[in-house]
């Protein structure tokens, strides 16, 4: 039997970390594939609100992004610093996902996570991707950097 864990049923996709100075202008994740997957969520942070700043997804049926079109009402408006958008049950393979950036702001991190993996349990310990750790019950001890 699986167990009901977080990591066991989940994969993170794509990973981009920001560092720049507040800027404005369209920064795209990588395209992802999620016919793994019974849904796909996006988090974005930004340094600012503003109703001028968002996120937006774009799915298609071939990997490249010249292909791909907006999600139908897919816009979040970026009134808080932390926005997510969710697609259930994607009708088209390939999904990206955009950060609108109308008003000038810094971007923190910018995580894709596949949901409800079809194959379980998932892998997310990916060379410059994630590391990853799973505990069940765990004792009381010291957090140490060796197993």
């Amino acid at each position: 039997m699986q167990g009901k864990n977080f990591l066991a049923n989940a994969q993170l996709l794509s990973v981009r970390n920001f560092t720049s100075a507040a800027a404005t202008g369209i920064v795209e994740t990588v395209v992802v594939d999620s016919k793994d997957f019974e849904s796909v969520v996006a988090m974005v942070q930004l340094g600012t609100t503003s109703t001028a700043n968002g996120l937006r997804a774009l799915h298609g049926t071939a990997s490249a992004s010249a292909g791909l079109g907006q999600v139908l009402n897919s816009y979040v408006e970026g009134i808080s610093t932390g926005n997510v958008l969710e697609i259930y049950r994607p009708k088209k393979r390939f999904l990206q996902f955009q950060c609108m950036r109308e008003a000038s702001t810094k971007l923190g991190s910018f995580f894709v996570w596949g949901l409800g993996a079809r194959v379980m349990p998932t892998t997310n310990s990916t060379a410059g991707l994630v590391t990853s750790r799973v505990l069940v019950s765990p004792e009381t001890g010291t957090a140490s950097s060796t197993a």
